[in-house]
């Protein structure tokens, strides 16, 4: 039951002793009766007329309620000492005042309605005030005393409605701190229930997750080993390749006899498969080590115009058909570009040679432009060839993608050219740009720094080989090729193509030669002839040709004798910088040819020569070169060494193990 249930039902209960009272009351009052009987917990007691009042008096006294009685004109007759503490004045204060000067202003009109229109029950809320000038809510019930010789008295019960705030105001509270611990119960069970599935949750993730890392990890691991078993192969694959190249092209220039037409068509086809073997593998490389972060950019500077004769001397003749015409538009106002040449080559090249793959008629033209605003220039390979549809613009550039037309039947591809392209060009610092759609077309264009920066963690690093110095180099004449009857050269190589490649350009020389199959036996046929030159491969087994080089430069019997780097391996150009300290020269087996070893030993047989003219030791001009000739940097000066007599050459064709 609320607190104001309970304050109605007791309302009600003194409303209706009241009105038991007032019937009393009149009955004495009338001399309707001469005694009482009150029943009460000490048993029946009797009052006589006299004292018939006492009780209700009594009563009336100890009601913890205000009450009073109010004559016709708003006088208080009686009042009980709870109404006098309620208003906080005296009882005799109280006594003959008018009630009305109790009540507040706002309340009055209220009051007098009460007064006005008696009845039983009838009630009213208003404020009285207290000598404090503080104000009490308080509700008045009203009886009418209907007594014959005093009409119009009227009986008001006071209830101190501050008290009832109070009450209804902690209820309120209860039951709002009931609410609350309930909701927040309710929270608690809803969080509960929320933490578990999140809980259920987070172990999915961190299973998920630590599955991706997982996955992830065996992911790189395949990757690294990728890269390291296409590094790793890089001289198992371009050995034997370089051998097919170096035969035919013996077989080619006839140094063995003559070929009739068919024979010189099988080697031709022989030499273009291996060709294509070549550059396949050569791609797979080059991507391996981009991916790696292993490729070096040698930064040089060259002008666009001599890029573009290099493009054209490099592309087969049997690419350019009659009913497509190449065209190399001059570069006008394009400043050098300073940038790995070799790269800006190889983009370029490969953009020409899609062109005309897939272009039956028409031109294919190769232009360049200069971005001033970005400084940079832009080199760009049009065609109106069968284009290329707007959704496989970035197909064309994922490894090994081929697109299905009637052209790709008729020619070949590995779909590694453009995905390297971009690399490259990436790496470079630059980026390829596309336009085409089909049957109008396609333009491919690198955009490449006027100069080439490096990363920031590589910038501080010195470079080998300077800008500055690349430009200044001058492309030397051809050594004239002679012969060199009486010269002895010792081959340490353990592919028995390769060493037969080199006996027979040694050979076309007129040059005295041995073989050594290891580097055990290089070491030992180089300390019995004494050699006026050798030619070492790097990768040999046991004893490689690392420590074969190191070990004849520490001899002080063979360190006089000029060791030449003849490999098929991909050196980095720190691992050139080493072995230029202590070879005369670095050539890959690919461009090995007879002129190249003439014009080795022909600089060799200067450098003796000036050995032998100066008057102090020491003095002589060693260069190496790396490759090609004119890669060359000064070295210190050696001293005489005495050239070996020959043998029979019928004796000195023969591997020596």
């Amino acid at each position: 039951m609320s607190v104001e249930e309970e304050l109605r039902r007791r309302l009600a209960e003194l409303e209706a002793q009241l009105g038991e009272s007032r019937d009393v009351l009149n009955a004495i009052y009338n001399r309707e009766v001469d005694a009482l009987v009150v029943r009460g917990p000490g048993g029946d007691q009797v009052f006589t007329l006299e004292g018939a009042d006492h009780p209700y008096r009594i009563m009336v006294q100890t009601m913890a309620e205000g009450a009073l009685t109010l004559a016709a004109d708003g006088t208080v007759l009686h009042a009980n000492a709870a109404l006098a503490h309620l208003l906080e004045r005296p009882l005799t204060e109280l006594i003959g005042s008018r009630f009305a000067s109790f009540v507040g202003d706002e309340h009055q009109e209220s009051f007098a309605a009460l007064l006005r229109n008696p009845s039983a029950g009838q009630r009213c809320d208003i404020k009285l005030q207290r000598p404090s000038g503080a104000s009490v809510a308080v509700r008045v019930s009203a009886s009418p005393l209907n007594l014959e010789n005093l009409p119009g008295m009227l009986c008001l019960i006071v209830f101190d409605l501050t008290e009832h705030e109070r009450a209804v105001a902690l209820e309120m509270q209860q039951q709002a701190a009931h609410y609350r611990e309930q909701f927040l119960r309710e929270r608690q069970e809803e969080l509960e229930r929320l933490n578990g599935k999140l809980a259920g949750a987070n172990r999915q993730v961190m299973s998920l997750y630590t599955e991706l890392r997982e996955t992830a990890r065996k992911l790189k691991h395949a990757d690294e080993m990728k890269t390291r078993f296409l590094a790793n192969m890089s001289h198992e694959f371009r050995s034997p390749l370089n051998s097919i190249f170096a035969l035919t092209s013996l077989l080619l220039s006839r140094v063995d006899g003559h070929l009739g037409s068919e024979q010189e068509k099988q080697v031709t086809f022989i030499r273009t498969a291996a060709d294509a073997l070549l550059q396949l593998v050569n791609d797979l490389l080059d991507i391996a080590k981009i991916e790696a972060g292993k490729i070096e950019v040698r930064v040089g500077e060259f002008t666009v115009g001599d890029l573009f004769m290099t493009v054209r001397a490099m592309l087969p003749p049997q690419l350019i058909t009659p009913g497509v015409e190449l065209v190399f538009e001059a570069p006008e106002g394009i400043p050098p570009l300073v940038s790995d040449e070799s790269k800006v080559t190889q983009i370029v090249r490969n953009f020409v040679h899609n062109a005309l793959k897939f272009t039956d008629r028409g031109e294919v033209r190769v232009g360049a432009q200069f971005d001033r605003e970005n400084d940079a220039v832009v080199i760009s390979v049009s065609d109106t060839g069968i284009g290329i549809a707007t959704k496989d613009h970035e197909r064309i550039f994922e490894e090994f993608t081929q697109l299905v037309n009637p052209v790709q039947s008729r020619v070949k591809g590995t779909g590694l050219g453009l995905p390297l392209c971009r690399k490259l060009a990436a790496l470079l610092g630059g980026r390829i740009e596309l336009q085409s759609a089909p049957n109008l077309g396609s333009t491919f264009s690198l955009r490449v720094p006027k100069r080439y920066l490096p990363p920031a963690d590589e910038r501080a690093r010195p470079s080998d080989v300077s800008a500055e110095s690349a430009a200044q180099r001058e492309d030397p004449a051809p050594a004239p090729v002679r012969s060199f009857s009486r010269t002895t050269v010792l081959i340490i190589d353990d592919d028995p193509a390769a060493r037969c490649v080199i006996s027979s350009l040694l050979d076309c020389l007129d040059c005295v030669w041995r073989e050594a199959p290891n580097g055990a036996t290089g070491l030992r046929l180089a300390r019995e002839i004494k050699p006026e030159l050798i030619l070492l491969d790097i990768n040999l087994p046991a004893v490689s040709g690392r420590e074969v080089l190191h070990l004849l430069k520490g001899d002080p019997e063979m360190r006089e004798i000029p060791v030449a780097i003849v490999t098929s391996a991909d050196l980095t150009e720190v691992e050139r910088h080493r072995l230029t300290r202590e070879a005369c020269a670095i050539i890959d087996k690919s461009t090995l040819t007879r002129e190249k070893i003439a014009e080795l030993l022909d600089r060799e047989t200067a450098r003796h020569r000036a050995s032998e003219q100066s008057s102090e030791p020491g003095n002589g001009d060693t260069r190496c070169y790396a490759d090609d000739p004119e890669k060359k940097t000064e070295g210190e000066g050696d001293e005489e060494s005495k050239p070996e007599t020959g043998t029979d050459r019928d004796e000195q064709k023969e591997s020596t193990v």
